[in-house]
């Protein structure tokens, strides 16, 4: 079970996110009404969906602005757009999974996530052949 101090930091986390990628939001408004009206266990739940969202929204960014925000958020001491994407990302869980790519759009996808070294050895083998197997 994740820590109280953990739910904090995934707040935290949150907030920047949303002014990264809503920056005409005010998420912090309401955030003491939210964290009121739901539970620690809701609030868990409600962000790993707020993580995949923006996860997902991400593999519309090019590489070099993935790369900007990385350096961003971990020189801030969150974990990077990278990470995240790899965590929560259900497009890269879809593709570790897949038996073949389909599309260049989900070959860009795997090959960022190689470069960013965020994939284990086996994982990697598994993208490489994927990747020999690839055709357009």
């Amino acid at each position: 079970m994740a820590s109280a101090g953990d739910l904090e930091l995934d707040i935290r986390y949150w907030l920047r996110l949303s002014k990264l990628f809503f920056p005409d939001s005010n998420l912090s408004a309401s955030l003491a009404e939210w964290r009121a009206k739901f539970t620690p266990s809701q609030q868990r739940a409600g962000l790993k969906a707020a993580f995949a969202d923006i996860a997902e929204m991400s593999m519309e960014l090019s590489q070099d602005r993935i790369a900007a925000l990385d350096d961003l958020l971990a020189t801030e001491g969150f974990k990077t757009l990278t990470e995240l994407r790899l965590t929560h990302g259900r497009r890269i869980k879809r593709l570790l999974k897949a038996k073949r790519i389909k599309s260049e759009d989900d070959l860009i996808a795997l090959k960022g996530m190689m470069d960013a070294g965020f994939l284990s050895e086996e994982e990697e083998a598994h993208v490489w052949r994927l990747i020999d197997a690839f055709k357009p």
